[in-house]
This record gives structure tokens, C-alpha cells and sequence, in this order.
């Protein structure tokens, strides 16, 4: 039921204690010990959370609410949906059968069937399509992706998933408030996919070249490296999974089932001050954050170009 607390209000929560003594009722568990264990598990399996997501479960009088739905990958056959199930890695090479409107048929793969539009568009961008990009792209922008159900009045809206805009819907959700975030492209916005973390990871590697081959800070040790040479390919590769690597923390699935936020993708259509449309839905709210980015502009200065 509703509760409040320090003259703010909590929908449809319970309390950690009053479900320790239902299980020791229900005879789930012999123990408080054993009811704690059982919802803790629960709890990390995502099927509730502190209202503000700032406790574990305790015994104790604090509030916790069951997760309501965020948005999830698709699930086939017992797996979840992947970019691999459309595009075989290491290719440019989209099976035929998922290609855009295409009507389902006997002949379409069982995968396909009952699959929302599938944005190829989205993966052309990275290249190649090998295992790394592969899971990126299942992070950051995922081929079949559930939409959440729609809350009656989100308290934050976020246009864009980069960095602006997931620090503006981890914040607000982590003070407890209702959010939704749209993205049309790649969560992790150009910091993940194409500027902070690739140009680090050049970064480092140039770092380490320049450190094996610089003979007048070597020689003073006694050491000389001869035949030193770069493999631009394994650089990019050592790239490319670490970029993998770190999207996790900038994923669909962490921010819907872990943070709360309800996870749309699909491009922003503002009907009216209080109301946005995305995918045919129509999301009301009472503050919105356009992290959308920007691009360059060359200042109108005569001479500038010369």
C-alpha cells in the first residue's frame, strides 16, 4: 500500500520487516535469518528494491517496492534476443529473413516471429561486426527490446542516453523518482562509442609504444629494444573489447532492471509541454532533460577558414 515518510510519499510498497514475518507465518522459513536470505535473494534478482535504492534488505522498518516493468530484452526459445541471432560475427552479412517490413511467412526463423521492428540501421554504423561490437551493440542499443509499461506521469523525462543524459536518469531515479529515458541510437551517446573510451584505449597504447621505443630514457636503465612495430589491427581489436567491456554499466538492461528507469528506444516527439511521444506511446511528465548532444560549429569569423 501507499506509505509516507518525512512528508513524502511511497506507492505501493512494503515494509522489510512486515515481509520477514509473512514468510515465518506462510512457514516459508524457520528463521528471521533464513526470510532475510530468501528476499535479499530476491533482491538481487531484481524482482523488488528499496524505494530509493539505497539499501539492501534489512529487517528493519524500511520501504521496498516489487519492479514493475522497465523495458527488457525479448526472450526466444529460453535466451534472450541477440544482435548475433541476426548477424553472424565477424561479417557484414543481415540474414534476409529480418530485413525491414518484411511480412512473416512459414519460411521466417522461429526467432523472428512476434519481434518488434528490428533497426539495422543502427548496427551499420559499427564496424567490423565482430563478437565485441556484437555485444555493444546488445548493451547499448538491443535488436529486440520490450517497451516498458507506461506509468500514469513519469517525474523526469530524458531525451538522449549519453553521458549527460544517463547521469540525469540514474540521479533522479536514485532519489526516487518515477523516470524514463529515450534513446534512438547507442546508449553511452559518444563518450562509450566513439570518443572518451576508444580514444583512451589509442591513448594507452600509444603510451606503451612510445615507451619501449624512446632509446634515450631506455638507455639509462641499460636497455635497448630493437624491432618494435605496431599491429594497428590488434589495437583496434583491444578497443573494440573494452568498449564491450564498460558497456555494461551504460546498458538498457542495468538502468531498466537495476535503476528503475523505464527504457524506451525510438526517436522524441513533443506534442505538448507536458507530453512526449516515442514508438505510437504517449509519455507524460513534469520536468524533461534534452541530452540530445551537439555537434561542432565553425564560428562566422572572417578569415577563420584560411
Amino acid at each position: 500500500r501507499d506509505r509516507s515518510y518525512m512528508m513524502q510519499m511511497y506507492q505501493n510498497c512494503f515494509v522489510g520487516s512486515d515481509a520477514v514475518d509473512a514468510l515465518i507465518e506462510k512457514g516459508f522459513v524457520n528463521s528471521r535469518e533464513d526470510a532475510v536470505s530468501v528476499c535479499q535473494l530476491m533482491l538481487t534478482e531484481g524482482i523488488f528494491h528499496h524505494v530509493l535504492r539505497e539499501h539492501q534488505f534489512e529487517d528493519a522498518k524500511l520501504f521496498y517496492q516489487f519492479t514493475e516493468g522497465h523495458g527488457e530484452k525479448l526472450v526466444r526459445q529460453g535466451s534472450k534476443v541477440s544482435w548475433s541471432d541476426f548477424i553472424k560475427p565477424g561479417t557484414m552479412e543481415i540474414d534476409d529473413s529480418f530485413q525491414r517490413d518484411m511480412p512473416v511467412s512459414s519460411e521466417t526463423p522461429e526467432i523472428a516471429r512476434d519481434l518488434p521492428q528490428i533497426d539495422l540501421n543502427v548496427s551499420e554504423q559499427l564496424y567490423p561486426l565482430d563478437e565485441f561490437n556484437l555485444r555493444l551493440l546488445d548493451n547499448a542499443h538491443p535488436s529486440a527490446w520490450k517497451d516498458p509499461q507506461i506509468k500514469p506521469k513519469y517525474q523526469m523525462l530524458v531525451i538522449g542516453g549519453g553521458t549527460g543524459g544517463l547521469v540525469a536518469a540514474a540521479g533522479s531515479a536514485g532519489v526516487g523518482a518515477r523516470v524514463a529515458m529515450i534513446e534512438k541510437n547507442l546508449l553511452g551517446g559518444d563518450c562509450l562509442n566513439f570518443g572518451c573510451v576508444p580514444s583512451k584505449a589509442l591513448i594507452s597504447a600509444a603510451k606503451r609504444y612510445h615507451a619501449v621505443t624512446n632509446e634515450q630514457s631506455l638507455s639509462e636503465f641499460g636497455i635497448s629494444v630493437e624491432g618494435a612495430r605496431i599491429d594497428f589491427g590488434k589495437v583496434m581489436e583491444r578497443l573494440r573489447r573494452l568498449r564491450a567491456d564498460i558497456s555494461v554499466n551504460d546498458s538498457a538492461e542495468r538502468f531498466a532492471s537495476k535503476l528503475g528507469v523505464d527504457v524506451y528506444f525510438g526517436e522524441a516527439k513533443f506534442i505538448d509541454k507536458n507530453t512526449v511521444e516515442v514508438n505510437g506511446k504517449m509519455l507524460t511528465f513534469a520536468k524533461c532533460t534534452i541530452a540530445t548532444g551537439g555537434s561542432p560549429r565553425l564560428p562566422d569569423i572572417k578569415g577563420i577558414k584560411e
